[in-house]
């Protein structure tokens, strides 16, 4: 049988650059995988138009499925009469990167195959592929008034990840862990276009967390309660949430959580400044909180608001805080007194994991109530962290383990082998944990939930969060929702900066030598150089810390 093959080439888009100076061997980079910030991009789809080809028709409805204006109107033209209402095209989205083919089976059938991305369900939440997956959706094609039109059997989008990234944008929403202390965000994806994304925020985050993330969160909002008024109207940077009334059986400690959940996730959205938090047309009654509701009223529950801890070190093998006034030790004659090759501490200072010379020996140092002392030895251990639940996750004999301040903790990781998981970095919201894994491509990131018990820890819903990126050494939150990363797949090592909720990198600096890095919000960042020495990047310039190693933020 005949068959023709057609390429679809990804959209050309211009973008604004700016040249950065690179000078000796510390360089920055542009970013990947993303359009510039200030760049100004316009999804423009093309109607059908008489004549046109089957390819033609079928390369056509792709391209408009990029456009959401009308909910996916010019898109729909391309289909036979009875689908253009039945097509329900938000039932999910499947992401392709790379030239796409088109194959003429016969002049009613054409498939399209192209390189699997990622796919987006119908709850907004994105997976990514791993790089062998192939998409490949079947487009059936009928004659109407001698136009060629598409009998679509299939609901759902299917776009380029160029048009994801210019027609989509990537939402938090936020709940809260199990202990109340910290928000902590699921992404989701939107398109751009849709005015009303207040409302579907709303409406996403009153329906709780997904079913791979709800047993690691809570929600403040009781069983039943919904938007009373199916719109999220935004006025002068006003946004008015009217709920309805079973929000009312909240208790005080709900109410604020459930307060926080909206303002964090609905102040995303550039055009809100401020929330209205409403039962029908009356104020929600919420304890010490003003009817006129912004993001810094609940700064409490953001897991950043408190992480401003120095970063410690190891000089001449004692442990040291690096300060702006130089560096300090711990004031802690426990510590003090003895040679370590790694220390680090929890965000009070209260709680100390530390390496011995050896790297044998974890000793973790307790100070409250009463000091308490608990030693561990391994053939050979990991840094240490600490997160904000005061867990200490190291590696140890090539394993990741966990440890109270007085025991050992049972480690459990569904689906997914320990012996393939390189290094666990605790998220400051303690919640979610960052992992560094051996796969068949290299070295890679992942992030996984935290399912917290009295004797045990369980990672759970491992996922890739970038697509590129295969020789990843260390990484580090730089906040709640960043992390920065080392790849030293080349001499100069790069260094990466990473929205988790895009999966976009952006390169920032090109060092040579580095091989370790801590940082941490409002914090200098700190790299490490094979030749003994620490680079501090202090101002927007590097200052060197000479005889220096191993540099850690508390977590």
């Amino acid at each position: 049988m005949f068959k023709r093959i057609v390429l679809i080439l990804p959209t050309l888009l211009l973008i604004s650059c700016g040249n950065i100076p690179e000078t000796s061997s510390i360089k920055q980079g542009p970013e990947i995988g993303s359009n510039g910030q200030n760049s100004i991009i316009r999804v423009i789809a093309s109607r059908p138009q008489p004549g046109m080809s089957q390819e033609q028709i079928v390369t056509g409805f792709l391209n408009a499925s990029a456009s959401s204006d009308n909910d996916f109107g010019i898109a729909r033209e391309y289909l036979i009469p009875d689908k253009k209402l039945t097509w329900n095209p938000t039932k999910s989205i499947e992401v392709y990167e790379g030239q796409g083919q088109l194959q003429f089976i016969n002049e009613n059938q054409i498939d399209f195959t192209a390189a699997l991305h990622s796919r987006i369900d119908e709850t907004s939440r994105i997976s990514l592929a791993n790089p062998e997956n192939q998409l490949l959706k079947t487009f059936n094609l009928v004659k109407i008034d001698d136009q060629w039109r598409i009998d679509i059997n299939f609901d759902g989008l299917v776009i380029s990840k160029t048009d994801l990234n210019r027609s989509f944008s990537v939402y938090p929403i936020w709940f809260m862990d199990p202990s109340r202390t910290f928000l902590v965000p699921e992404s989701v994806i939107l398109p751009r276009a849709i005015t009303a994304n207040a409302t579907r925020l709303m409406q996403l985050l009153l329906l709780g967390p997904s079913q791979t993330f709800k047993d690691s969160v809570i929600s403040g909002f009781p069983i039943g309660s919904a938007l009373s008024i199916d719109s999220v109207p935004i006025s002068n940077g006003i946004a008015m949430v009217s709920l309805n009334e079973a929000v009312l059986k909240a208790e005080s400690i709900d109410r604020e959580i459930l307060a926080a959940q909206i303002v964090k996730t609905l102040t995303r959205i550039p055009e809100v400044n401020t929330i209205q938090i409403k039962v029908g047309t009356q104020n929600l009654n919420i304890l010490n909180a003003p009817i006129n509701q912004t993001a810094l009223t609940w700064d409490k529950y953001y897991a950043d608001a408190n992480r401003n801890n120095s970063a410690y070190l190891i000089t001449d093998n004692k442990l040291f805080k690096s300060t702006s006034e130089g560096l300090i030790q711990t004031n802690k004659s426990e510590i003090d007194s003895k040679n370590w090759s790694f220390g680090t501490s929890n965000r009070t200072e209260t709680l100390f994991a530390l390496l011995d010379e050896s790297r044998t020996n974890l000793s973790i140092f307790a100070f409250e109530p009463s000091f308490r002392e608990s030693s561990y030895n391994s053939s050979n251990f990991g840094d240490p962290k600490i997160d904000v639940f005061n867990t200490i996750w190291v590696m140890a004999n090539n394993q990741p383990n966990v440890y109270s301040k007085d025991k050992k903790l049972n480690l459990i990781v569904q689906n997914f082998s320990l012996e393939n998981i390189l290094d666990v970095i605790p998220a400051p919201d303690g919640t979610r944990v960052l992992l560094i894994v051996r796969t068949v491509y290299g070295t890679e990131l992942r992030i996984a939930n935290v399912k917290r018990n009295l004797d045990s820890i369980v990672l759970t819903n491992i996922q890739k969060i970038m697509r590129d990126g295969f020789s990843i050494s260390k990484a580090s939150w730089q906040d709640e929702t960043t992390v920065v990363y080392l790849d030293n797949s080349t001499q100069p090592v790069n260094i990466y900066n990473l929205d988790i909720f895009t999966g976009i990198s952006r390169n920032i600096y090109t060092i040579n030598g580095a091989q370790d890095l801590a940082t941490s919000n409002r914090q200098p960042t700190l790299v490490e150089i094979n030749d003994g020495t620490i680079l501090q990047r202090v101002s927007g310039e590097w200052q060197t810390i000479p005889d220096a190693i191993n540099p850690s933020y508390p977590h």
